[in-house]
C-alpha cells in the first residue's frame, strides 16, 4: 500500500456490537452468556451480518506457508494489538495463526498487492475463519470485516462465532465501491469472551481468502505480496496541528501546472478561511512533491508555489514525505491582500502530475508530541455525552507525570462530531477541553479528529492551579457517539512547522549508545549555507525506545550530545520527537555547544540512542514559529 493513500482521518464511528445469549449448551463450568452469544449491531453505524456460504475455489488456502501479506494495520485503532502473525494449522488444515497480544487484533489483508492489476474487479471478499482457546474450551468471539478504500474504512461485515458448530465460518462482504491501488481488507477481533473475562486471548485463524468478481469468479491472487503498514503515512513531520478542522469537498487529479478546484466556499469555509492563525492543510501525491493553492478573486494568485514560476515567493510547509502541503493565512494575506472578500474561489495546483485526496481548514495548533508517554489503559465506546474512563485507575507514575508542570493527555479516537475531551472527577465534576459543546465557552481540545491533546495549564484553568487537589480518575466525553482507542499521559514537547528544506540521505544505524555520522554527504559549505539562527534539524528516522538525539564529537567544547534529556543522566533538555521524527533547534545545539559559530561545532554530526536505531534522511529548514 502507498502511503499517499492512508493520510485520511479516521471517518466514522467504529462500529460497535455487544454479546447476548442465543441458547445451545455450554461447555462444563461456563455460563452459557458468556461462551454461546451472538453478535448484535448498532443500527447507527451497522454493517451488514456475515453470510455463511461454501467457497470452493478459494484464492489462497494458505498450503504454501505465506502469510507475509498479513500484517497489524493501524489505520482503523492506531492502538489496536500488535498480534503474532504466522503459518500454522486450524483442525488439521494450513492456516494462518494470529496470536493476540493482550488487545484487539485488526489484521490487515494485502487485496491490492495480492490481486494486482485486478484490483479494480473485486466485488466481494471471502474469509473463512477460526476460534481456538488456551483451555480446549469454546469461548464466543465476534468482530468484522473491515474494507479500507481511498485511506479510510468505508464499510464492513460483522460476524460471530458464538457455538461450536459454526466454527471455522466464512464472513462474505460486498465491497461498497470500487476498489484501486492501496485498497486493502482488515479482519478483526473486538469481542472475545476468553480475554474480556481476564483468561488468555483466543486464538484467531484464518483458513482461506477469496476474491471475487461481480459474476461469483474468483480473482488469482500471488501469495508472495508483502504487507506495507498503510500507518506509515501518517507523517506530520514540519507542520502546523490543525485544531477544528473542515473538510473541503475538494479532490481531484491534474497535470503539472493544470488546476483542480475553482469552487466557492461555503460561508463557513470562508470564516475558517478568513480568520487570522488559519491554515489550509492538502493531503497529496506529486510527481515533483510540491503543492500548493491560488485564489481566483479581483486577481488570479498562487500561494504557496515558492520559486517553482520564478516569483521567489515563500514556499508551502511539507512534511519529509511530501505528501502533506500547508498554507497559513499569513500566506495568503501576504499574496492576497486581507480583504478575503476579495480572494474569490480556491484552486490545487503542482509543477508535476498530481492527486490531491482531501482539502481542510483549520487553526494553526501546536503540533504536540508526547514524551516518557504512559498509556493508562483506556479504551471502548459510548454514545454522545456518556463517558468512559471511571473504572481505570492511574498509577502513581502517571499520577504524578499528571499533575506535573508542561505535562500532557492524548486521546486517539474516533466521534461522529470530532470533538472529543476529558475530564477529572475531583472535588468537582469538570470537563477540561469541551470548547463550547456544553455551551460554557471553554478552552478546546487540540483535535484533528483522530488525536486530541489536553494539557497541563488547561487541565489547571479548569481545576486550579493546586494539582495535589484534581482528581486521579479521568473520564472521556464527546457531544456525539465516540471510541477511544488510548490514552496517554507524558511530557509536552512541540515538533515545529519549518519549511525551505534541504534534505539529505543519510542510512546510519547503529545499537544502543553506538553513534554513527548521519550527515557525511554534507559538506561544511551545505552545512553553513542551512544551519543557521532559526533553522531546525529534522531527523526521520526509528528506534526500539523511539528517542533519538545528535552527538557533536569534535566541538571545540569537546564530545557532547545535543538532546539527550536525562536519558544519560545528565538532566538535559530533550529533543522533540515522536518515533519517527525527531527536531534539534539551532539555538539548542548553540547552548549545548557553548556558541552559536557552527565552525567551533566540528565537521561531524552523528545520531545516538539508548537502544537500536537507524535514521533515513536528515532535513535542515527554517521556522519562525516559537513553541509556547
Amino acid at each position: 500500500m502507498k502511503a499517499k493513500k492512508f493520510l485520511a482521518m479516521l471517518l466514522a464511528a467504529m462500529m460497535t456490537f455487544s454479546l447476548v445469549a442465543c441458547g445451545g449448551t455450554a461447555p462444563a463450568g461456563q455460563e452459557a452468556s458468556g461462551n454461546e452469544a451472538e453478535a448484535q449491531q448498532d443500527d447507527s453505524t451497522a454493517a451488514a451480518p456475515a453470510a455463511d456460504v461454501t467457497i470452493e475455489n478459494p484464492s489462497i488456502d494458505f498450503s504454501d506457508g505465506l502469510v507475509g501479506f498479513l500484517g497489524n494495520d493501524k489505520v482503523i485503532n492506531p492502538s489496536g494489538d500488535d498480534s503474532v502473525i504466522q503459518a500454522g494449522e486450524f483442525n488439521g488444515e494450513s492456516a494462518a495463526q494470529i496470536t493476540p497480544q493482550g488487545k484487539n487484533p485488526f489484521i490487515a489483508i494485502q487485496m491490492d498487492a495480492l490481486v494486482g492489476d485486478a484490483i479494480g474487479d473485486v466485488a466481494s471478499v471471502a474469509v473463512t475463519i477460526g476460534i481456538d482457546s488456551y483451555d480446549g474450551n469454546f469461548y464466543a468471539a465476534s468482530g468484522s470485516l473491515y474494507e479500507v478504500i481511498g485511506g479510510a474504512k468505508t464499510g464492513g461485515t460483522t460476524w460471530s462465532i458464538y457455538k461450536e458448530d459454526i466454527n471455522p465460518r466464512t464472513i462474505v462482504h460486498e465491497l461498497s465501491g470500487a476498489a484501486a491501488e492501496g485498497d486493502y481488507m482488515v479482519l478483526s477481533m473486538e469481542s472475545d469472551v476468553a480475554r474480556d473475562n481476564g483468561m488468555e486471548p483466543s486464538g484467531l485463524y484464518i483458513l482461506d481468502i477469496t476474491f471475487l468478481d461481480a459474476d461469483g469468479n474468483t480473482i488469482a491472487a500471488d501469495s508472495s505480496a508483502e504487507y506495507a503498514d498503510a500507518s506509515a503515512g501518517a507523517d506530520r513531520s514540519n507542520l502546523f496541528g490543525i485544531a477544528n478542522p473542515i473538510t473541503v469537498d475538494l479532490a481531484g487529479s491534474g497535470d503539472g501546472w493544470s488546476q483542480i478546484g475553482y469552487q466557492d466556499l461555503t460561508e463557513e469555509e470562508m470564516a475558517a478561511l478568513s480568520t487570522p492563525g488559519s491554515v489550509v492543510e492538502i493531503e497529496y501525491s506529486s510527481e515533483t512533491g510540491n503543492m500548493w493553492m491560488g485564489l481566483s478573486g479581483d486577481s488570479w494568485l498562487r500561494v504557496g508555489v515558492g520559486d517553482c514560476d520564478g516569483s521567489g515567493q515563500g514556499y508551502s510547509y511539507y512534511n519529509n514525505s511530501r505528501t502533506i502541503a500547508q498554507i497559513t493565512y499569513e500566506d495568503i494575506v501576504s499574496v492576497c491582500g486581507d480583504d478575503s472578500s476579495k480572494w474569490g474561489q480556491i484552486f490545487i495546483e503542482s509543477d508535476g502530475a498530481f492527486e490531491v485526496y482531501s482539502v481542510k481548514i483549520g487553526q494553526q495548533a501546536p503540533n504536540y508530541t508526547v514524551t516518557g508517554g504512559i498509556d493508562i489503559g483506556l479504551e471502548g465506546s459510548a454514545d454522545g455525552w456518556a463517558q468512559i474512563g471511571y473504572d481505570v485507575v492511574l498509577s502513581d507514575e502517571a499520577i504524578e507525570l499528571l499533575k506535573t508542570p508542561g505535562s500532557i493527555v492524548k486521546v486517539e479516537y474516533s466521534a461522529d462530531t470530532d470533538d472529543i475531551w476529558i475530564g477529572l472527577s475531583g472535588e468537582g465534576w469538570n470537563r477540561v477541553g469541551v470548547g463550547n459543546a456544553d455551551g460554557s465557552g471553554g478552552t478546546d481540545a487540540i483535535s484533528d479528529g483522530s488525536v486530541a491533546y489536553v494539557t497541563y495549564d488547561m487541565i489547571a484553568e479548569i481545576c486550579g492551579d493546586d494539582s495535589s487537589k484534581w482528581d486521579t480518575t479521568i473520564f472521556v466525553e464527546s457531544d456525539g457517539a465516540f471510541e477511544v482507542y488510548s490514552v496517554t499521559v507524558g511530557m509536552a514537547s512541540e515538533l515545529v512547522p519549518i519549511r525551505n528544506l534541504i534534505t539529505f540521505d543519510a542510512g546510519a544505524k547503529g545499537d544502543g549508545w553506538a553513534q554513527a555520522d548521519v550527515v557525511a554527504d554534507i559538506t561544511e559549505e551545505d552545512i553553513a549555507a542551512a544551519l543557521v539562527p532559526g533553522s531546525v534539524i529534522s531527523i526521520s528516522y526509528t528506534s526500539e525506545t523511539g528517542e533519538i538525539w545528535l552527538v557533536f564529537p569534535d566541538s571545540e567544547a569537546g564530545w557532547m550530545r545535543v538532546g539527550v534529556g536525562d536519558a544519560d543522566g545528565s538532566g538535559q533538555g530533550y529533543a522533540a520527537y515522536d518515533g519517527s521524527v525527531c527536531q534539534i533547534t539551532f539555538e539548542t545545539i548553540a547552548d549545548v555547544l557553548g556558541s552559536s559559530d557552527i565552525a567551533r561545532w566540528g565537521a561531524r554530526i552523528q545520531a545516538e540512542a539508548s537502544s537500536a536505531w537507524e535514521v533515513y534522511s536528515v532535513s535542515i529548514g527554517q521556522s519562525a514559529y516559537q513553541p509556547e
